[in-house]
């Protein structure tokens, strides 16, 4: 109000030296100029106040996104060093196969591996990691088992005193494509999740011998002097047996691979659980040789022998849920061309079957594991 009464005064006196004295109308229409022009400027004011508070939301709001997109890079670089480009790894596996318990006549006690030794095998992999913590990978893993799992003495309904033996061989390929993706859920932390499919063949036969020997004879008169003769047999049996299963089956497959570098360097300890679901086919194949020789010195008593042969196949869908599990410690070398990664740990596999699988023997497999890899 004070600037508008200055003015209002200003204004009278430099029209009373000037001019005549101005009529009242004219004093009214200069006051409501005047009044018009402050209202004017009064809006100005106003809207470049609104102008000025709108910019600073969007400046503040622009600034806020930019520290958390620069927060998140941040911390994705951080834990996961992620360099773009192909890779590939290749190691061994040292791992005992488990399979079902047998029954008494097929082996002797119940343990889950039924004395099987440990087998050496070999996964490789290979894929490619993009700047945004997505992978996609194909792997393959190896197990195969030749092992004696039991020898008997004697056999159900058979009094044989020589031994029974069992062996087991299975052949177990796996094929993994998978797509993952890494976050970052600490400065130290990191989770990698995977989805993909798998495709499993496995190839088991259970083969059981045996062969014995034994000795016997007797004595015997005829006419016409009723001479007592004595003379000796001989038996020998022998047969072999094998029961086998060629499954195949694909299916989807998860895992969740945690991962924790306990000093912020490139050292690290990792679990990983999964699951895989595969329908497939399994052929199963029994068959059975058995032989029986008798022989006698005498041309009077004598004893005969005897042979038979079985076989037979059916085949028939399958499903196998596979659960994996494991844990190990890994470390990367830096270079300017590659990374080279070594890790060791342990893994577990093992299968649930269903009814349509239950003959199956195979259960999976535990043991050690170390592989070596490089990164383009």
């Amino acid at each position: 109000m004070k600037p508008f009464l200055l003015g209002l005064t200003t204004l009278i006196l430099f029209n009373t030296d000037v001019h005549a004295d101005p009529t009242n109308e004219q004093l009214y229409q200069m006051l409501l100029e005047m009044k018009d022009e402050q209202e004017n400027l009064k809006r100005e004011v106003a809207v470049s106040k609104t102008r000025e508070s709108d910019l600073q939301v969007h400046l503040d709001k622009a600034k806020a996104e930019l520290a958390t997109a620069k927060k998140q890079l941040d911390e994705t670089q951080k834990i996961s060093n992620v360099k773009e480009g192909f890779f590939s790894s290749a190691g061994g596996l040292y791992v005992k196969p488990l399979i079902r318990s047998l029954s008494p006549n097929e082996a002797l006690g119940t343990n889950s591996d039924n004395g099987l030794d440990y087998e050496s095998g070999f996964q490789v992999s290979t894929g490619y990691q993009t700047d945004n913590s997505w992978d996609y990978a194909l792997k393959f893993k190896h197990v195969n088992t030749n092992s004696s799992v039991a020898t008997m003495n004697s056999i159900t309904g058979l009094q044989i005193g020589s031994p029974y033996v069992l062996g087991y061989k299975s052949d177990y390929n796996v094929l993994d494509f998978e797509i993952g993706k890494l976050f970052s859920l600490s400065d130290n932390i990191a989770l990698r999740v995977s989805g993909g499919i798998r495709y499993a063949a496995l190839n088991e036969n259970l083969i059981s011998s045996y062969s014995y020997s034994s000795t016997g004879g007797g004595s015997y008169s005829s006419a016409p002097d009723w001479k007592v003769v004595s003379y000796t047999t001989t038996t020998t049996a022998s047969g072999t047996s094998s029961f086998k299963h060629d499954f195949w089956g694909i299916g989807p497959r998860i895992t969740a691979t945690p991962t924790w570098k306990p000093f912020g360097n490139n050292f690290r300890v990792f679990g990983n659980v999964g699951a895989s679901f595969l329908k497939g086919q399994q052929i199963e194949t029994t068959s059975a040789n058995n032989s029986y020789s008798c022989s006698s010195t005498s041309s009077v008593v004598s004893c005969g022998g005897s042979s038979s042969n079985y076989s037979s196949r059916i085949r028939q869908d399958s499903f196998v849920t596979v659960l994996e599990a494991g844990s190990g410690m890994g470390y990367t070398i830096k270079t300017n061309l590659v990374d080279i990664d070594c890790q060791a740990g342990y893994q577990f596999e093992h299968w649930l079957v269903t009814d349509q699988t239950a003959n199956i023997l195979f259960r999976g497999f535990h043991g050690a594991y170390g592989t070596v890899g490089i990164k383009f």
